[in-house]
């Protein structure tokens, strides 16, 4: 059986997530990052750049509750650690952890 669930993310725990991924989960994979307006630039270990968008992110968590529901409910929960922050980035990015 299927059964699909909306449910609303306060922003402050999304931006909380990518905060603390930025600071503490992306560490292994992503040499540096910028502030592009409207857009966090990053670039990976690999050279390759890759722009964070609010767009990316919703995807990115669509991705993490459906592939990794122990990260999805650690975020909604906000017991999420660097992991789940790294493993939200990633699934806005690549579509799944890559790293």
């Amino acid at each position: 059986m299927k059964i699909r669930v909306d449910y609303e993310i306060p922003d402050g725990v999304i931006s909380d997530a990518i905060l603390n991924g930025l600071e503490c989960g992306i560490v292994r994979w992503c040499d540096e990052y910028e502030d592009v307006g409207g857009a966090i630039l990053l670039t990976t270990v690999r050279g390759e750049e890759h722009a964070l968008t609010r767009e990316k992110i919703k995807e990115g968590i669509r991705v993490l509750a459906t592939k990794y529901p122990y990260h999805f409910n650690d975020l909604i929960r906000r017991a999420g650690d660097s992991d789940t922050s790294d493993a939200l980035i990633q699934c806005a990015l690549f579509g799944k952890e890559v790293y």
